[in-house]
């Protein structure tokens, strides 16, 4: 089976997908989640989920930890979150 080739935004719209689904099963606003990450505004949040910008490996752990998953999910290529 051929590998895909994956680039940065491919890797940066998996997380984005993947974030949002977690932060909803969770139940969780995005000002919500902030405040778990000790984070004032929500501005990152948005950013992460729109896929304009992808985190450091430190806050993906975070932001799992923060979630109650584990950080491979927030970048799983199946979407395993979604179903």
């Amino acid at each position: 089976m051929p590998s895909e080739h994956i680039t940065f935004s491919t890797v940066t719209a998996r997380f984005a997908w993947n974030l949002r689904i977690a932060r909803n099963r969770a139940g969780l606003t995005q000002r919500q989640l902030a405040a778990r990450l000790g984070m004032e505004f929500t501005c990152d949040i948005s950013v992460w989920e729109t896929g304009k910008q992808c985190p450091r490996i430190d806050t993906v752990v975070r932001l799992a930890e923060a979630l109650e998953i584990e950080p491979g999910e927030l970048l799983r290529e199946t979407r395993g979150l979604a179903s």
